[in-house]
């Protein structure tokens, strides 16, 4: 159950328990022999325990009272993950380079223009403080995710205003897309700091999901490897490499049970 009906359930009893104090109140002192003073002082502390309660989630609720967001830590104490700052773009264009084809490899320009509009769109695993993987999830505006995926454009035409900040997503909705999921080959472990990896998507897809409905991510192939990899997780394909400007498969997968996804991540990755 997401945060938001938690809290709203919450609200909902508080407000039930006020408009009902007095019948609730008055039903204890009629079976127990209770003095009416005795009564009222009663009903003056639940009320006025109510009102500092509500008071209290008020004003966190206006002035955003929370934890500083942090993404969990890995497993190993030299590895550790973070949003991407800008002087991370290069290492990540870098990688890229060792992986892909020059034709899908991004521009460090087109990159900083993502990070500049949604700080969340790299999420950077870090040994020792050094880059040595990133995943992003593209968060894309609607209309411009709908000619992607009709084979209109490439991912190298995504501008700065079709990834979504955090606001537009709750407003607008949106098409969640893993762009890339890299991990340094020489690394230490490169197996173990993948599977990190991995499970960190399924973190990031229930962000946005606490954020709107999600009900499928998409992933386009851009190597053998890659496309290994996405079918291991049981993507479908939805749109044939012919039929597609960038000239990849394109392929979904529901993530409306994120759980069973977590699940399938852990058992192929044993």
């Amino acid at each position: 159950m997401k945060r938001s009906t938690l809290k709203t359930i919450g609200l909902g009893s508080l407000l039930l328990l006020a408009i009902n104090a007095n019948d609730i109140v008055d039903g204890i002192s009629s079976a127990f022999p209770i003095s009416d003073a005795i009564t009222q002082n009663v009903k003056r502390s639940i009320y006025v325990a109510l009102f500092v309660v509500i008071v209290l989630i008020g004003i966190r609720s206006i002035f955003g009272f929370k934890k500083k967001e942090q993404i969990p830590s890995a497993s190993r104490a030299d590895l550790s993950f973070g949003y991407a700052r800008p002087q991370d773009i290069p290492d990540i264009v870098a990688l890229d380079k060792t992986y892909f084809e020059k034709g899908d490899v991004i521009p460090e320009f087109v990159f900083s223009t993502w990070l500049s509009r949604n700080a969340r769109t790299f999420t950077c695993l870090y040994e020792d403080g050094r880059v040595i993987g990133y995943f992003s999830i593209l968060p894309v505006k609607p209309e411009t995710f709908s000619r992607f995926v009709n084979g209109e454009i490439a991912e190298t035409d995504f501008a700065a205003e079709d990834i979504l900040t955090d606001n537009e997503i709750s407003q607008l909705g949106a098409n969640l897309y893993v762009f890339s999921i890299v991990v340094r080959e020489e690394s230490r472990h490169s197996g173990l700091t993948y599977r990190e990896l991995e499970r960190r998507v399924a973190d990031e897809i229930q962000r946005y999901q606490d954020l709107t409905p999600v009900n499928f991510l998409y992933a386009a192939a851009a190597s053998d490897a890659g496309r290994n990899k996405i079918l291991q997780h049981g993507f479908l394909r939805v749109v044939e490499a012919c039929d597609r400007a960038d000239g990849h498969d394109l392929y979904q997968l529901d993530v409306t049970d994120l759980d069973d996804f977590r699940s399938h991540i852990r058992a192929v990755s044993m």
